[in-house]
């Protein structure tokens, strides 16, 4: 289970990366903040959190009130998360913020639907229409849920049990099975880049037998470009990995438990030309790729 939930968080932090340089870079002289981030990556939350408020207090930075709002979500203070998020987004015109594992104790509170269609609106203002809103927010919802008891079980390890999460994935594929059934496979046209693939990542965690079933939707969608190539590389990959194939593209790394390191396994089909192939779908090389999830890795640690 550590492996998968190092995966799992690793692929958060991927999205979430490049959207928050810009603030990083405001917030990177502030070192109650900075204190704070590695209280927080060490799972010392009652001490993250008093650090995350001396820096609001200090500057009202609005990653530190969603910070705020994280913290008092997972300590379960509803009303004060979201006190937090309602500052937060008061200055924010931005989605993935709010798009945490954290705030799935949230998402069916009145206020959290407020809040989302709020921010939504004031997405569309910057960045045009979107064309399926209702779609949108399923989508968005869905990923909120589909992150939260892998988040949650880093933090509170020994609260969360395997059979709640495959419990979950189940739930989750049957919502994005509903929603294939009505509108077929989500196309990134209808909705907002940070929801276009979502339903490729609740069924990256479903069991084979729905990636198999779906994958040809998810490959006809990106014919079309309707649909992210990498993500039907990564797919490909898990499918072969899972019925005991060699991987094209080298996504699913090896975690190491004696290195305590991802590694690139030996079951990579001519992995002399890894990097070519690699290339033709705009993924980075196989090195860079094994780098960055180690560096990632390094926070989780």
């Amino acid at each position: 289970m550590r492996k998968l939930h190092y995966t799992i968080i690793l692929g958060v932090l991927t999205a979430c990366s490049n959207s928050t340089i810009k603030e990083n870079i405001i917030i990177s002289e502030d070192s109650y903040f900075q204190q704070a981030e590695n209280m927080f990556y060490t799972r010392e939350l009652e001490k993250a959190y008093s650090l995350y408020l001396k820096s609001y207090n200090s500057k009202k930075n609005k990653i530190t009130a969603y910070k705020l709002a994280t913290c008092h979500t997972l300590f379960g203070n509803i009303d004060s998360a979201f006190f937090y998020l309602e500052q937060a987004t008061s200055r924010d015109s931005s989605i993935y913020l709010l798009q945490s594992g954290e705030y799935f104790p949230l998402i069916k509170k009145p206020q959290w639907d407020k809040i989302l269609c709020r921010q939504l609106d004031k997405y569309q203002s910057k960045f045009g229409k979107i064309n399926n809103i209702k779609l949108t927010k399923r989508l968005f919802n869905l990923s909120v849920r589909d992150q939260a008891f892998y988040l949650t079980s880093f933090f509170y390890p020994n609260q969360i049990d395997e059979t709640i999460i495959k419990q979950v994935q189940s739930e989750n594929i049957k919502e994005l099975e509903n929603i294939i059934i009505e509108l077929g496979w989500p196309k990134s046209s209808e909705v907002c880049l940070e929801v276009s693939s979502t339903a490729f990542l609740l069924l990256q965690h479903a069991d084979l037998e729905y990636q198999k079933k779906y994958f040809s939707d998810l490959y006809n969608c990106v014919i079309i470009d309707e649909a992210s190539q990498t993500n039907l590389a990564y797919l490909i990959d898990k499918i072969n990995v899972k019925e005991g194939r060699k991987q094209i593209y080298g996504t699913q790394l090896h975690f190491d438990s004696l290195s305590n390191q991802f590694v690139l396994s030996n079951n990579v089909y001519n992995p002399e030309n890894i990097d070519k192939r690699r290339s033709a779908i705009k993924l980075e090389p196989i090195s860079d790729y094994i780098i960055s999830s180690n560096d990632k890795l390094k926070i989780l640690n």
